[in-house]
């Protein structure tokens, strides 16, 4: 694989994060150093080569948007708005792809512009991100490649699922360019397959669109000749409709001249009306005046009378209040005289006591200053007495503190020798147990056991599940066909039941009037017209007697004349009713070449017809074919409709045969995606078991990993516990000797004791001074307090007894004015009564005057109502002329308007004038016009069966022909989608076929690669790789097991930190020499190794080159490292924010120090 990879040669970068300036990185072969003071720019240069190789998501650039790789400015340099990466590769020995392998070199660059996005480029040629991602995914590296190895890419690896690891496998197997080719394919297949159905959807559709446009070719043909019939016969009803109408004007005009007459008598007549009836209404509005005068009057009298029954009322209210007042006041008069004589005792009491206190206040300052001397003397003899019982105290509180801190010192180290020695026996019991567990573990086994169980239930499932999904899609395809058979059938039923239900509802229509005879004939196919010429319209008479016009069923004749020679019976083809009995044996058929050579050999009441339609009749009457009759039409209707019910049965029993088909296909499909889903819930509870049994046998391997540990801790925790319990009892001794070399506590208690008692008594005294000296100022602060609150009593008392006697003086004024207002209102009652009596007589008088006028009122309104009906006569009688005479008008405005709109529309549909309609018809001048009734129902039939076509796509020829191209071309696209689809699978199947391959054999390889590499890098020990999860090689996990020397073989995860450091690297490189990448990148991956681990890490590094030839990038701050590189790149920061390089080759470096 080495001779085949192309090589990375220089990266260029410009703008691109702190690079702000056009900088440019050699890769050599060798071990390349990237070295420089943190935060000075260096991973700013493995991102460019991450950015320039295809990475698209700005987090992995350490920003929030793809735009912050652009420069973002300094305090000194303005931002740039755009940057840009160029990666240039040798391809001198012509290995890159066809398409690039002209050139000597290629060069990938890289470029974006603030807010605009990114573009690549190849050798100068915009280029798709999705080929410049294949590329170098061909070439085993890209902008996810394990060769680029990033802080904490490490730790990631360590950390990751199986799943995930197995990317590393991928690269080394070189099937990621394999991966991207499937996925493409596969989502070409997608597309094609979906291409292919809708293209079958559409082709389904123009097939009946093209079967559509068929039946519309012919019914186009039909419109036209139905259409020239229809012109023809529209000419002679419109001409007809114009004679009539010149007739209608002429006799409306006429009748209009008539009316006017009556009109003017009727006018006169109400005029007089009119004049009698204004008389009369005048009398009225005086006499309705007089009488609203009165009432008005009477009105305003009755409510004088309530208002003076109101002030009476009120009258009286004010009596009881004012008595009820009167009452109050004399009771509030002696509550106040009361208060006025309690007042007085009060005071005296008061001003009494004050007297005495005052006294008593005069002889308090000698006492309290005796008192106060004896206090000061016992407060100096407690001091005294205080401060010898402090030393006293003090002493003794020492000895005592020291005792007890030497006794809990003693009891605490008595507590710690317990619990050493139950943590002694307790790890001891643990370390047994676990001792015991470690050797034989059950569990693990049932763990192993339940997984490869759990493995083999989901292949199971897995094969059931798939075979469900082919047998639904089965279905599902089996009832796409059956459902289009059902409404194909239905839509052949469709157009029989239409035509039928419009046969039936002209039927209907026709039989309003009772049901002709005609509906009781059947008559043979052909033979309708001919009928229909030998009885015209007497076939739409009844057969029931008790109509106006009917046949009445006769006994037949013994006589009948025998029909010409060579002439068939029409009887012969119709099924007759008993009433046609006799008329029948008298009609023959013959064509119509004979018909007139014969007509001349008929009996007295015999026919001869054809079955175009033509008749002669025995008196010389003929008749040439023409439009059949509706007679004719009817019977064809009726032979129509029996001729549908047959086939209609048989649509039906197709429609209900393809139905019942797309029921059952319906619920088998109903039923196999059900167990489809079954099958898929069956399979996710597999996968979740086996899931769950490889977790609980990682969470057992784990925890039997973890008592190992948990042993070795218990043995160093053994080892300290006994050192510490050792510890403990020396102290103990040497705490019971310093208790034993005290002095005697007790003699100190004594002493503490009688200076105490002293103390207390001299408290004891002082406590009795203050007592007396506080009695005496509580004594005197009490009487001040009394001094204060008598005075504001006596205050108080005083302010009553001024306010009783201001009272006193208002209440017997307030008294005095309620008399003199109850003097006032005790006259008003006979008052009020001599006001009603004089009310009450002019309401009689009013109401007596409103009477009369009222009685003058209704006379004069009774000869107003008599005058108002003759007016009302009068007037309805005009009314009814001019109607008669607006309805005339309005005949002859009709008419005049119907002729205009006759000439409109002999305009508009025919484009002539009225007297050319005649012509337009095709009517000879010189024969008589047909009835008007004739002509409509001729050209009633005529758009009926127009109409009844429904709609005519009359462009229906050229678009048949046009959607026939269409159907040819895409029957072949179909073809060449279907050749895609096969070509496309078996592309997809290769590609799984060759990816399984490879990886089988990387794995092989890797594995081996990963074991000589651990020894050597670990100086020993043991490790390999395990396929997990899945036995496809493109589905499997990757799980590494490593056992360092000394150790047992475990997880990575249960490994330190160094050890996981080594054996990630151990991987990485094993990648590497089973498919060298181009380039690899390693990023402070020496950082937790100590010393002698780097010298081996870099050791590795030297053979790695010289074995794959990968060219490496270290970023490092380790001396060892730098001290193994081939050269040396500095990045450093001169300006803020501004990175810049350097670099120092060592071999030239040593050869110059070697020269001199």
């Amino acid at each position: 694989m080495g001779e085949e990879r192309l090589e990375f040669t220089r990266l260029r970068l410009s703008g691109f994060k702190s690079f702000v300036d056009p900088t440019e990185l050699y890769i050599e072969p060798g071990l390349t150093g990237i070295v420089g003071p943190n935060g000075c720019g260096k991973s700013n240069l493995l991102e460019a080569l991450r950015w320039v190789m295809g990475e698209t998501k700005p987090s992995n650039m350490r920003g929030s948007g793809m735009d912050d790789v652009i420069f973002a400015g300094t305090a000194t340099r303005p931002s740039r708005n755009l940057a840009e990466v160029s990666l240039l590769i040798d391809n001198s020995d012509h290995k890159a792809p066809a398409a690039l392998n002209d050139s000597e070199q290629i060069e990938i660059s890289r470029r974006i512009e603030r807010e605009s996005g990114s573009a690549y480029r190849v050798n100068g040629r915009e280029a798709r991100a999705r080929d410049v991602h294949l590329l170098f995914a061909d070439l085993a590296t890209g902008a996810h490649s394990p060769s680029l190895v990033s802080q904490g890419r490490i730790g990631a690896l360590i950390n990751a699922k199986p799943r995930d690891r197995a990317a590393l496998l991928e690269e080394a197997a070189g099937v990621s360019g394999l991966h991207s080719r499937r996925h493409e394919a596969e989502l070409r297949l997608r597309a094609a397959e979906t291409n292919l159905e809708r293209l079958q959807d559409v082709m389904t559709q123009i097939e009946g669109q093209l079967s559509a446009l068929k039946r519309q070719a012919r019914q186009a043909a039909r419109y036209r000749t139905l259409s020239t019939r229809l012109r023809a016969a529209e000419a002679m009803m419109l001409h007809l409709r114009w004679v009539h109408a010149q007739a209608a004007l002429e006799q409306s005009q006429s009748g209009l001249t008539a009316i006017d007459l009556v009109v003017t008598e009727r006018t006169r007549i109400q005029a007089k009306a009119s004049t009698e009836q204004a008389t009369a209404g005048a009398r009225v509005p005086p006499l309705r005046q007089v009488e609203t005068e009165r009432a008005a009057a009477e009105h305003r009298l009755t409510v004088a009378k309530e208002s003076l029954d109101a002030e009476e009322e009120r009258t009286n209210r004010e009596l009881a209040q004012l008595k009820g007042r009167h009452g109050q006041i004399d009771q509030d008069e002696d509550r106040e005289k009361a208060m006025l004589t309690d007042a007085s005792g009060h005071i005296e009491r008061l001003t009494t006591e004050q007297r005495e206190v005052s006294s008593q206040e005069d002889n308090h300052h000698q006492v309290l200053a005796t008192e106060e001397i004896r206090l000061d003397e016992a407060t100096n003899n407690v001091d005294k007495t205080r401060n010898l019982a402090d030393a006293a105290g003090e002493e003794y509180t020492r000895l005592s503190a020291q005792k007890e801190s030497l006794t809990q010192q003693s009891a605490s180290l008595d507590i710690q020798l317990g619990d050493l020695d139950r943590r002694i026996e307790g790890s001891m019991d643990e370390h047994a147990t676990l001792t015991a567990s470690a050797k034989d573990n059950p569990e693990a086994r049932e763990a192993a056991a339940a997984t490869t169980e759990a493995r083999k239930t989901t292949e199971n499932t897995q094969e059931s599940f798939e075979a469900h999904t082919l047998s639904a899609s089965k279905a599902k395809d089996t009832e796409a066909e059956a459902r289009q058979d059902f409404e194909d059938a239905r839509n052949d039923l469709s157009p029989l039941q239409a035509e039928q239900k419009a046969l039936e509802s002209l039927i209907a229509d026709s039989d309003d009037n009772g049901s002709p005879i005609l509906d009781e004939l059947k008559v043979d196919p052909g033979f309708e017209t001919a009928l229909a010429a030998a009885f015209g319209d007497d076939l739409s008479l009844s057969a029931d007697d008790e109509a106006a016009a009917f046949w009445r069923t006769l006994d037949p004749l013994s006589d009948v004349p025998d029909l010409p020679t060579g002439t068939a019976s029409l009887a012969d083809h119709i099924a007759a009713p008993k009433a046609l009995g006799r008329i029948m044996g008298f009609i023959g058929v013959v064509d119509e070449d004979a018909g007139d050579a014969l007509q001349a050999a008929l009996a007295p009441g015999q026919i001869l017809v054809s079955r175009d339609g033509a008749a002669w009749r025995w008196d010389g009457k003929t008749s040439r074919a023409g439009a059949p009759s509706a007679a004719a039409v009817r019977l064809e209707q009726r032979n129509r409709l029996d001729a549908l019910a047959g086939d209609i049965e048989g649509k039906q029993s197709v429609v209900n045969a393809t139905e019942a088909a797309w029921t059952d296909a319906n619920e088998r499909t109903s039923e196999a995606v059900a167990l489809e889903t079954q099958a898929r819930i069956d399979l996710q509870d597999a996968q979740d078991a086996l899931i769950d049994a490889r977790n609980k046998e990682a969470d057992i391997a784990q925890l039997d990993a973890k008592k190992t540990s948990r042993i070795q801790s218990l043995d160093e925790t053994l080892t300290r516990l006994r050192t510490d319990r050792k510890d403990v009892a020396e102290r103990k001794e040497t705490l019971a000797q310093e208790l034993a070399d005290m002095p005697v506590v007790q003699d100190y208690q004594d002493k503490l004791d009688t200076a105490r008692t002293s103390l207390h008594e001299a408290q004891e005294k002082l406590a009795e001074a203050r007592q007396n000296r506080d009695f005496l100022v509580r004594e005197a602060q009490q009487r001040q307090h009394r001094l204060k609150t008598i005075t504001s009593e006596l205050e108080s008392w005083i302010g009553r007894q001024s306010g009783a006697d201001t009272q006193i003086k208002q209440l017997a004024e307030r008294k005095r004015q309620t008399e003199e207002e109850l003097s006032a209102l005790e006259s008003k009652p006979a008052q009020l009564k001599a006001r009603r009596e004089s009310l009450t007589e002019e309401m009689d008088k009013a109401a007596k005057a409103r009477q009369e006028a009222a009685a003058q009122l209704a006379e004069a309104d009774s000869d107003l109502a008599g005058f108002d009906k003759a007016l009302t006569s009068a007037q309805r009688s005009m009314a009814e002329a001019r109607e008669e005479r607006v309805r005339a008008e309005g005949l002859v405005e009709q008419s005049q308007e119907r002729i205009a709109d006759l000439k409109v529309r002999i305009e508009e549909e025919l484009e002539c004038n009225p007297e050319d309609t005649l012509e337009i018809s095709g009517h000879k001048p010189d024969t008589p016009l047909p009835d008007l009734e004739d002509v409509s129902k001729r050209l009633e039939r005529l758009r009926h069966e127009r109409d009844t076509m429904g709609p005519v796509n009359l462009r229906a020829d050229q678009e048949a022909e046009e959607i026939q191209t269409d159907l040819t071309t895409m029957t072949n696209e179909k073809a060449d989608l279907q050749a895609a689809i096969d070509k496309l699978r078996r592309a997809i199947t290769n590609l799984n076929r060759e990816g399984k391959d490879r990886l089988a054999t990387a794995f092989t390889e890797v594995n081996e690669h990963f074991t000589d590499l651990f020894k050597r890098l670990f100086g020993g020990g043991n490790a390999h790789l395990e396929l997990t999860e899945s036995d496809d090689p493109l589905e499997a996990g990757l799980e590494i097991m490593a056992s360092p020397p000394g150790k047992r073989l475990q997880s990575m995860s249960l490994l330190s930190g160094g050890e996981q450091a080594l054996t990630a690297l151990s991987l990485i490189f094993a990648v590497f020499m089973t498919n060298p990448a181009p380039i690899c990148v390693l990023d402070e991956v020496d950082a937790p190794l100590d010393d002698a681990n780097v010298e081996r890490f870099c050791k590795l590094l030297h053979e790695m080159t010289e074995q794959t030839g990968t060219r490496f990038l270290i970023v490092s701050h380790h001396p060892i490292t730098m001290s193994h590189l081939d050269r040396l790149y500095g990045v450093t920061m001169g300006e803020q924010g501004v990175s810049q390089l350097v670099s120092v080759d060592l071999d030239q470096a040593e050869e110059l120090i070697a020269a001199e």
